[in-house]
């Protein structure tokens, strides 16, 4: 069992036929271990410190999933940097890099893509942590 505190990306997602999870308007990744019915919806956390942020016309790591945004927001925190992006087709995404290893910080109103591994992504079931408004439990604690 993990906990996880703080502000997790929580993606909402619906199960597809091949098994993936389409999120984000026709986005889909795999998720590991996620086990749910065609159309079924569910939550899926995205931890802030794996998520890395390239430009727009960057490459991006095979193997990886990427979606396309504006920075909303970019946080220097000293030892960390807070960014969020506002996806085109959906949520805002929030990373958080070490701030020594950025070779730049990127500015407000920036195209750039917030990408990650599908080996990152955690399987939520949504009604154990959301509360029937869609906003997270009285404590902010997810048990997966």
């Amino acid at each position: 069992m993990a906990e996880f505190i703080g502000d997790p990306n929580l993606i909402r997602g619906r199960m597809t036929s091949s098994g993936r999870i389409q999120i984000a308007g026709n986005h889909s990744v795999a998720v590991p271990g996620a086990v749910g019915i065609e159309g079924s919806e569910l939550l899926i956390l995205l931890r802030p410190e794996v998520v890395r942020i390239t430009g727009i016309e960057d490459p991006v790591a095979e193997g990886s999933n990427a979606l396309s945004g504006e920075v909303e927001s970019c946080s220097f925190t000293g030892s960390i940097t807070r960014v969020i992006v506002k996806t085109e087709d959906g949520p805002s995404i929030i990373a958080k890099m070490m701030s020594e290893r950025m070779q730049s910080r990127p500015a407000t109103g920036a195209r750039v893509r917030p990408c990650w591994s599908s080996a990152d992504l955690e399987s939520l079931n949504k009604e154990s942590f959301l509360d029937g408004t869609g906003k997270r439990g009285r404590n902010d604690l997810a048990s997966v």
